[in-house]
C-alpha cells in the first residue's frame, strides 16, 4: 500500500513539473494573449465535463466484485456523453466566446471539442489499475502522456508561434493517453449497453453532480471571474502566475501527506490520530513554508529567469498563488483527518465555506487591484479555510494549534533569512540571485533535523 502511493503521488508530481516546464518554455515562445485564449477554451470545455460527469470510473473502482460485465456499458454510455458533448461543444462555442468577448476564440473551442471525444475512447479496463493500486503503471502512462503534451507543444510552438501549439499539445497528449490505454491494458470494448448495469453505475454517481459543482467553482470559478473582467490578456497572465505560484508547494506536500497519512488514518485511538496529524501537518510545513516564503521573497527574479521580462508583472500575484498553494495542502490533510475520523461532511462543509468566501473577494479586489486582487481573494480565502478546519480539528481530536507551532519551530526559524531578504535592498539580479543562493543554503542547514525526522518516520512506516 505504502509503495503504491509513493508510485502515485511520484506519478503526479512528475507530470505536473514536465507540464511546468512546458509551461516555462511556452511563456518564452508564444504572448499572454495565446495563453488567456487557450484558458477560454478549456473552462468551456471544463465546464461541460464536470456538470455532465457520470461518476462511472469511481463507481466501477468501488464496486465489488468482478466488473468486466459493466466495462462495455460504461465506454459506450461515455463515448455517447463525448460525442454529445462535443458536438454541444462545437455549436456553443460562439457562446461562450461572446460572454469573454473573444470572437477569435471560437474557432479554437471547436477545435478543442474533440478532446472530449477522444478522452471518451479510454479503455475502460484502466480502472483495473486503481483497483489493484497499480500505481506504478499509472506513473508511466501519465507521465508519457505529459512528455508527448511537452514535445508536441515545442515543436508547434517553434513553427507556429500561436495559441495553436496550445492546442496541439493538449491534443497529443489525449491521443497519447487513450492508445497508450489499450497497450498497458488489452481490454477491447464493445458498443454494447445494458440498462440495469447502468442503472448500478448511476446509483453510485448520484453525488458526483453535487461535488461537481464545488470543484468547478475551486478550480475554475476565479479564472472565469479574471477573463471576464479583464480580459484576454491578463487571463493569460493570471494562469501563468496560478501555475507556478501553487503547483510546486501544492504538488510537494502533497507527496509528504499523501504518502504518511494514510497509514495514520488507520488509528483509531484519538491521542495517536492527533499526533499523527500533528505530525502530518508539520512535514508538510517543513517544504511548503520555506518554499512559500522563497517565492515570495524572490518573485521578480524567478519570473525573469523562467518566464522573461515580458511576464514581470506577474510577480505580486505569484507571490500570493504560493501561499494559496500552502493553503490548500494544509486543507487537504485536515480533509483527509476528517474522512479517516468517518467525518467527510465537514469536507464538504469547509469546501462550500472557501468557494463562497473566494467568490465574495473575487469581484472587489479584481476591479481594485486587478490580477493580483485575484491572487490575493484565492489567498485569503484559503488560509481562512485552514483556520476554521483547524478549528474543526480541536472539535475532533483535541488538536491544539500551539502544539503545532511549538513542533514546527525549527521550520519557522528556518523561513526567516526569506524575510530578511525581504527588507535588504535589491540591487542587481545576479545580486538576487546570490541572495536566494545563500537563503536557500541558511534554509537547508536550519532544516536538517525536521529532514531526519522525516527520514524516521518514513522507515517507522
Amino acid at each position: 500500500m505504502v509503495r503504491s502511493t509513493i508510485w502515485l503521488a511520484i506519478g503526479n508530481g512528475s507530470a505536473k513539473v514536465v507540464n511546468l516546464l512546458k509551461i516555462a518554455i511556452m511563456g518564452r515562445l508564444l504572448a499572454p494573449d495565446d495563453f488567456g485564449l487557450m484558458a477560454i477554451a478549456i473552462l468551456t470545455l471544463k465546464w461541460l465535463e464536470f456538470f455532465t460527469e457520470t461518476g462511472f470510473n469511481k463507481a466501477l473502482v468501488q464496486q465489488k466484485g468482478n466488473i468486466e460485465f459493466y466495462l462495455d456499458t460504461a465506454w459506450f454510455v461515455q463515448l455517447v456523453r463525448g460525442v454529445l458533448l462535443a458536438t454541444l461543444l462545437f455549436v456553443m462555442a460562439p457562446i461562450a466566446a461572446s460572454f469573454f468577448a473573444v470572437p477569435h476564440a471560437v474557432s479554437i473551442i471547436r477545435t478543442c471539442s474533440i478532446l472530449l471525444i477522444i478522452r471518451s475512447l479510454t479503455n475502460p479496463a484502466m480502472v483495473y489499475l486503481r483497483r489493484e493500486l497499480d500505481f506504478k503503471r499509472i506513473f508511466w502512462w501519465t507521465l508519457t502522456n505529459a512528455v508527448v503534451g511537452l514535445v508536441v507543444a515545442i515543436c508547434a510552438a517553434l513553427w507556429y508561434r500561436s495559441v495553436w501549439a496550445l492546442v496541439a499539445s493538449v491534443i497529443a497528449a489525449a491521443t497519447a493517453s487513450t492508445l497508450l490505454s489499450y497497450v498497458i491494458k488489452p481490454y477491447r470494448p464493445r458498443p454494447r449497453f445494458n440498462w440495469q448495469r447502468a442503472k448500478t453505475l448511476m446509483k453510485f454517481g448520484k453525488w458526483i453532480f453535487f461535488l461537481n459543482v464545488v470543484s468547478f467553482v475551486g478550480l475554475y470559478a476565479d479564472s472565469a471571474i479574471v477573463g471576464k473582467l479583464l480580459g484576454m490578456a491578463n487571463l493569460g497572465f493570471y494562469q501563468m502566475a496560478r501555475q507556478f505560484g501553487m503547483t510546486p508547494s501544492h504538488q510537494i506536500a502533497l507527496l509528504i501527506s499523501g504518502v504518511m497519512f494514510p497509514a495514520f488514518a488507520r488509528l483509531q485511538h484519538t491521542d495517536l490520530r492527533r499526533t499523527a496529524f500533528t505530525r502530518t501537518l508539520t512535514m508538510v510545513s517543513v517544504v511548503a513554508l520555506p518554499m512559500g516564503c522563497f517565492i515570495t521573497a524572490f518573485a521578480d527574479p524567478l519570473v525573469l529567469l523562467i518566464l522573461g521580462s515580458r511576464w514581470q508583472i506577474i510577480a505580486p500575484a505569484l507571490a500570493w498563488l504560493a501561499w494559496a498553494g500552502i493553503g490548500i495542502a494544509f486543507i487537504d490533510v485536515s480533509s483527509a483527518l476528517f474522512q479517516a475520523c468517518g467525518k467527510p461532511a465537514l469536507s464538504v462543509y469547509t469546501t462550500i465555506f472557501q468557494q463562497v468566501l473566494t467568490l465574495s473577494l473575487l469581484h472587489p479586489l479584481i476591479l481594485t487591484y486587478g490580477v493580483t486582487g485575484a491572487a490575493a481573494a484565492v489567498a485569503i480565502a484559503n488560509a481562512a479555510t485552514f483556520v476554521l478546519t483547524l478549528i474543526l480539528a480541536h472539535r475532533l481530536i483535541r488538536f491544539s494549534p500551539l502544539e503545532l507551532v511549538l513542533t514546527a519551530r525549527q521550520t519557522l526559524v528556518a523561513c526567516v533569512p526569506f524575510a530578511a531578504v525581504t527588507m535588504l535592498p535589491r540591487q542587481t539580479t545576479s545580486w538576487d540571485y546570490g541572495l536566494a543562493l545563500l537563503s536557500v543554503s541558511v534554509s537547508i542547514v536550519v532544516l536538517l533535523p525536521h529532514l531526519k525526522s522525516l527520514q524516521a518516520l518514513w522507515r517507522a512506516r
